[in-house]
């Protein structure tokens, strides 16, 4: 498989900001964050492994960039969901 350049990561950075953004609170969009990253990163390590081992056995290497991915993925939630209360109008209390 080619290496489809650092490019790639925009789509996905704006796609866990909007994640975020639309989360209830800080807590959806944290869980929400780390279950995109995790799912995005294991997933695209996984299917794009081309090796000659079986992937089984490199399943948890997969595993530890997933766990990083989620990293990214929850700080990148947070910031959504932080821009997006500076954005929303405030709620009125009923």
């Amino acid at each position: 498989m080619q290496f489809l350049g650092w490019a790639t990561l925009i789509p996905w950075a704006a796609a866990a900001l909007l994640v975020g953004a639309v989360s209830r609170d800080w807590r959806q969009a944290l869980a929400a964050g780390v279950a995109y990253g995790f799912v995005l990163g294991f997933a695209f390590t996984a299917f794009a492994y081309a090796g000659a081992d079986p992937v089984l056995g490199k399943v948890p290497f997969f595993a530890i960039l997933g766990v990083v991915s989620a990293g990214f993925g929850a700080a990148l939630s947070l910031a959504g969901w932080r821009l997006s209360t500076r954005v929303r109008p405030k709620s009125e209390a009923g």
